[in-house]
């Protein structure tokens, strides 16, 4: 019989996307697996003989298996002897969507006693938070060899620094919206150090917890007194313009080269390209015309003028032509002719630096360098035709236009614009509808793919084209509109979110930014009179169940929730000053509070409601020296929450994250899903915040 097993290599950065199948006869012995093994993962193993392959059988589930936890499958036991019989191994069939065989190259086969590796989470002392990093190290090793690997992780940081000069602290924070705070307060510079013979194994007695930073790092005084202010938008954007390579966009927009653009940190286009790049914001958050555009793509109601665009546009772009420039005048006709471009608007190819475009749409305004660019096409004759990626082109042209800007804009202009435009990709029969948006990084967001030569009964496939011509027509007029008046802006901080107010009584209450929760659309903001509060812009959000849990004093007061074009911008109190929240706990109290979460989990069900997110990072528990008079116990981020039986999961959701069995993306949330997670709290080495 022939069976498929399922392997994995656990080298020193195993991940379960490279998880493999074999194919191999029950017959067979170790040796002859080893060998199909060196021949799957070509040319990994190329430089080794298969015979130096250390194997393990064993049977792990598939599911629930995350990057995070695939060091816990080192084996404690004996590889496999090599004239071991794979029958003997699986006296059954072995279990489907199981792992089965754990490989381990020679390289980084752990000698027998040997300490398994520390890995621990880096921050240089002044850094925001999204700037952590990582390294691997050996619990043996003492701290002189960890600044040495710091200093080698960060070359470009710390290329004048000798690594003898940089100062550690151990500490154990949790990477939440309160790290910044407790970090400048902490005040390091006055703290003891580690001292540089330390060994890792006496500093570290426990595993580091997995999702806290564990090292802050100090720089030499004249170097932190340096840099420690936070740089200007204008410096990180000519940074990024450095790190960035230049070239026609035809060459940057072939997948060879875009890819190795990606590759290099600080320098990568935020796109989508690969998906796990993409940032907590979206580029539409950045300006309010293309949030309303992409709205518009699924809820405007298309006037019969759009109806008919959309129907000549299906008539004449099906068409088989004989080049691009063919399909590029058709395509410009038809929006001149259906009053899709603003009156006047010029949409012909147009011209940056050496390079030209396949037509654009551009304003200018009185007393403002050159003209702005706000709407770009790329077209390919066919899908199949051309070197480049249509979609990377289209980027590349847009960022050339900003280049030039951000180096000759005059500062009251250039540092209030986030240059917002849309992006139009038309390969053959197709519209592909992204916007874009520069902060201190290039942000662009795909929102919609129109395909023209769909059948005329496929009635939701119109509609949408119906109202992507409506969006784009009202959209392009607003843009043109908004760069008109460029010399006219009124300051914003453009590297957040356009909404910077809310509305309590149909007052509006202007606030500013403080800074991002980490990876999350979450921030610290204060108000006019100082007061402090977070703002978090959400897709959906239980409003009524946090009302209610408010109410019982369950959670922070809601100070204001509305809908804009779509997001759920909510506006709550802070309660840092008072609260901290679980994992930021020490293991003494930490536990000892668990069964009062429990209770006040129990409350919010006896209310008829649920959370879905009971996790340490959204329980906030009262600070020691807190008048008594305040909830002992607080939940925050109700997005998910509802009324029990009404509410499902979304459809994006963390695998890494331990849940209930039926907890799963659109499966009910049920309360028994809320106490499963609070019971998964108790395995505190093992949660992932």
């Amino acid at each position: 019989m022939t069976w498929e097993l399922i392997c994995l290599v656990l080298d020193s950065h195993p991940t379960i996307n490279h998880i493999f199948a074999v194919q191999i006869s029950e017959t067979d012995i170790v040796a002859t697996l080893k060998e199909k093994i060196k021949e799957k993962t070509r040319p990994t193993f190329d430089h080794i003989a298969a015979h130096t392959l250390d194997l393990w059988n064993v049977s792990v589930p598939i599911e629930g298996l995350s990057d995070t936890h695939l060091h816990d499958l080192q084996p404690a036991r004996a590889p496999l002897p090599a004239v071991k019989r794979l029958s003997g191994l699986f006296p059954n069939t072995p279990p489907e969507e199981h792992l089965h065989i754990i490989v381990r190259p020679p390289a980084v086969a752990a000698p027998p006693n040997s300490q398994p590796l520390l890995e621990l989470n880096c921050l240089v002392l002044g850094d925001q938070a999204n700037h952590i990093f990582s390294v691997d190290i050996a619990k043996t090793k003492n701290v002189i060899s960890l600044r040495e690997v710091i200093k080698e992780k960060k070359t470009h940081r710390f290329n004048h620094v000798d690594a003898d000069d940089l100062v550690l602290w151990c500490v154990s924070e949790a990477v939440d919206e309160n790290l910044q705070d407790k970090l400048q307060q902490a005040d390091f510079p006055t703290k003891p150090s580690l001292s540089p013979i330390d060994e890792l194994g006496t500093v570290f007695l426990d595993p580091p917890v997995r999702g806290r930073l564990h090292i802050v790092v100090g720089r030499p005084e004249n170097e932190a007194n340096d840099t420690v202010p936070e740089l200007s938008l204008q410096t990180k954007r000519l940074a990024l313009c450095q790190r960035r390579s230049y070239s026609a966009p035809s060459s940057e927009g072939h997948f060879a080269k875009f890819k190795k653009e990606q590759n290099k940190a600080g320098g990568e286009i935020f796109c989508g390209r690969p998906i796990e790049l993409d940032r907590a914001i979206p580029a539409s958050l950045f300006d309010e015309t293309l949030c309303q555009f992409q709205h518009d793509l699924t809820h405007c109601t298309p006037t019969p003028a759009d109806i008919h665009c959309f129907a000549r546009l299906r008539f004449e772009l099906t068409k088989i032509f004989a080049n691009e420039a063919e399909r590029r005048v058709k395509l410009i006709d038809i929006l001149r002719e259906e009053n899709i471009v603003p009156p006047g608007a010029n949409l012909n190819p147009g011209a940056i630096g050496n390079y030209t475009t396949d037509g654009d749409l551009r304003t200018t305004a009185r007393g403002c360098y050159g003209d702005f660019l706000y709407f770009l096409k790329e077209i390919k004759n066919e899908i199949s035709a051309g070197n480049a990626e249509p979609y990377m082109e289209a980027i590349h042209y847009w960022w050339a236009h900003v280049r030039d800007q951000i180096e000759k804009q005059k500062p009251e202009v250039r540092d209030r614009l986030n240059y917002p435009a849309i992006l139009l990709v038309h390969p053959g029969s197709h519209f592909s509808v992204a916007v874009a948006a520069f902060t201190d990084m290039m942000n662009v967001e795909t929102l919609a793919t129109i395909p023209l030569h769909v059948h005329s009964t496929n009635v939701s496939e119109v509609l949408a084209g119906e109202r992507f011509i409506y969006a784009l027509r009202t959209t392009l007029q607003r843009l043109h509109d908004f760069y008109g008046a460029a010399n006219n802006l009124p300051p914003r901080q453009i590297e957040y979110p356009f909404r910077n107010y809310i509305v309590q009584n149909e007052a509006k209450l202007a606030f500013e930014y403080i800074r991002q929760v980490p990876d999350k659309r979450v921030f610290r903001a204060s108000l006019e009179d100082g007061t402090p509060l977070f703002v978090k812009f959400s897709r959906r959000y239980g409003e009524v169940t946090h009302h209610a849990a408010h109410d019982a004093g369950l959670a922070p007061r809601l100070l204001s929730v509305e809908n804009v074009h779509g997001w759920y911008v909510v506006a709550m109190e802070d309660l840092s000053k008072d609260y901290v929240t679980l994992a930021e706990i020490s293991d003494d109290s930490y536990f000892s509070l668990l069964p009062e979460v429990h209770e006040a989990v129990c409350k919010l069900h006896a209310l008829g409601h649920v959370h879905g997110d009971i996790r340490p990072i959204n329980i906030l528990v009262e600070k020691p020296d807190v008048e008594p008079a305040k909830p002992r116990i607080v939940f925050v981020d109700w997005d998910w929450s509802g009324e029990s039986g009404k509410v499902c999961y979304p459809h994006s959701m963390n695998p890494e994250i331990k849940r209930s069995e039926s907890a799963f993306a659109g499966a009910e949330i049920k309360p028994s899903h809320d106490l499963d997670m609070v019971s998964f709290c108790y395995n505190r080495d093992q949660l992932v915040l």
